[in-house]
């Protein structure tokens, strides 16, 4: 198998290739309990972190989730403020 990049190329009889893609919010809405929801589309098995900001300066961490079937579910914790912004990053 070759690889290349920018960087030059390297060649190795036996390769194994994982392509990781970052998370996806797809479409939000509000749970059956009232509170803010939405689901994360990614990588089978990868662990996310979410994170929220009131500024989209500064951003706290709010939760470790594991997506086992490429896409889960995140429901915000009951003391979340009126207005906030979620994103998701994928774990190494």
């Amino acid at each position: 198998m070759e690889v290349q990049n920018a960087g030059g190329s390297v060649v190795s009889a036996t390769a194994a290739l994982t392509v990781l893609f970052p998370p996806t919010l797809i479409p939000q809405h509000m749970a059956t309990n009232g509170r803010f929801a939405f689901s994360l589309l990614g990588n089978t098995n990868a662990a996310f972190q979410v994170e929220v900001s009131t500024n989209l300066a500064s951003w706290s961490f709010l939760a470790t989730v594991t997506n086992t079937t490429g896409q889960v579910q995140f429901i915000a914790p009951s003391d979340s403020h009126s207005r906030v912004f979620y994103r998701a990053r994928l774990l190494p």
